[in-house]
């Protein structure tokens, strides 16, 4: 009987620590700021894993006037058992003026309690607070520049100032966004918009100015805007049994990959690698530096003769039968074998490495978004964070990655899209799509 007692006590005692536990629960939201706009959902998070949940309560307090927004009670597993939710995330929507709350200062307050038997069955108690802004105004934008024009597949730029500090600003093509940067001019709200129409984008693609301040407010704006439509070539290309001989054993296709044919192989390296290639250059858009490195046109590839354009629709043949159709997103471009090939514009070394189907490669970033690329390089004389000035010499070309014989190719990039780089090798269309807006903006005093 003694050791049976002694068993239930020392459950008892176990059960009473555990059901005791002194660990707060968790509460967290997103997302954090100073400001509340006029409509806004907060992803509130809560959880303890100990005794579980047992109420959440969240309000709006002005004026010491409580706004409840959540109040919520959690069921119970049973007495002395806990509680059966151990965490969840709730979307709560706050929309003061539907609340009847104005502009100005207010307490947000999140209390969470659990199931722990402490503070006499109320529970672990833990507070979130914090004093808001409210700010329903949504930020005016000003256009400063003129008439625009954009080619299909090509760069535009408008300039525009906004009524207070907005930290995400941009330019909307279709469903692409494009940041802006402001700090070029003397007036900080003042935005560079740099953006670009993607070769498959035509005249009827909406295009809009769009700004949103710290409280979420956001607006749009038009502006006068001219596209004008591009028809892009159509190539076929054969792929050769010694092509596929030569070329395939360079890709590491993974395990499995050694019971496909070489024309299998040319398939997923042509569409898997190309794409992952692809994914990997766009992730470099995020890291661009907020200064205009460039200045004046971009150097062509000295002494070269064009052998493939921008936006061509390729269709690749093996034995007269199509097996694939890719878009070539740049320029190819032949000199002389192992030719120097030098750096467009001056610009930061932000990739100088092997990749994918575009062999040895070097981008450059010349600042807002705007990147140029240099492949299927036989040596690669730069390293990544180098700053180099126009003319530099990169390297040269070569046959590495996806290319059939020496030549460079040439491409350039607005943040995560293909441009076609003619553009930027033309001093009018430089001086009138950029300078001149430029130029206009700084005569107005900004």
């Amino acid at each position: 009987m003694i050791m049976v007692a002694i068993a239930i006590l020392g459950a008892l005692v176990w059960y009473v620590v555990v059901r005791v536990e002194g660990t707060d629960p968790e509460i967290a939201y997103t997302p954090v700021s100073d400001s509340l706009g006029e409509s806004q959902t907060l992803q509130v998070s809560v959880s303890d894993n100990g005794s579980g949940l047992r109420s959440l309560r969240v309000v709006l307090e002005k004026n010491k006037k409580e706004i409840s927004l959540v109040d919520k009670a959690y069921p119970s597993a049973g007495f002395g058992r806990g509680g059966e939710v151990k965490s969840e995330t709730i979307p709560v929507l706050v929309e003061p003026k539907k609340l009847g709350l104005s502009d100005g200062k207010i307490v947000l307050r999140m209390t969470l309690r659990d199931y722990s038997f402490r503070r006499w069955f109320h529970g672990n108690k833990k507070v979130l607070e914090q004093t808001l802004d409210i700010d329903t105004k949504i930020p005016e934008i000003e256009v400063l520049t003129p008439r625009n024009y954009v080619n299909q597949g090509g760069v535009g730029l408008v300039i525009f100032k906004v009524s207070e500090l907005c930290p995400k600003t941009g330019v909307k093509v279709g469903e692409e966004f494009y940041p802006s940067y402001s700090g070029y001019f003397k007036d900080p709200n003042i935005f560079l918009g740099f953006f670009a129409l993607a070769y498959n984008q035509g005249p009827e693609t909406t295009i809009m100015v769009q700004a949103t301040d710290q409280a979420g407010n956001a607006s749009k704006a038009g502006f006068s805007l001219g596209i004008r439509r591009k028809i892009f070539k159509q190539d076929t290309i054969g792929i050769s049994d010694d092509f596929l001989n030569r070329k395939m054993p360079e890709f590491d296709l993974g395990p499995g990959s050694e019971n496909l044919s070489p024309v299998e192989k040319f398939i997923k390296v042509n569409r898997d690698v190309r794409s992952s290639s692809y994914g990997r250059v766009k992730a470099l858009a995020d890291k661009t530096e907020h200064v205009m490195h460039w200045e004046n046109i971009f150097l062509r590839f000295p002494n070269s003769s064009p052998m493939a354009g921008f936006a061509e629709t390729r269709d690749y043949l093996y034995n007269s039968e199509k097996i694939d159709q890719q878009t070539h997103m740049g320029i190819d471009l032949a000199s002389t074998m192992h030719a120097p090939i030098p750096a467009g514009n001056r610009g930061r070394v932000v990739l100088a490495e092997m990749e994918g189907i575009y062999g040895k490669t070097v981008i450059l970033d010349h600042g807002f978004g705007l990147m140029s690329m240099y492949s299927h390089m036989s040596r690669i004389e730069v390293s990544v964070g180098d700053l180099v000035e126009k003319g530099h010499i990169l390297g040269a070309t070569g046959t590495t990655g996806m290319a059939g014989g020496d030549h460079l190719h040439y491409a350039m990039m607005l943040h995560t899209t293909y441009v076609n780089p003619s553009e930027w090798w033309d001093p009018h269309w430089i001086k009138d799509n950029v300078m001149l807006k430029i130029q206009s903006v700084k005569a107005m005093g900004e």
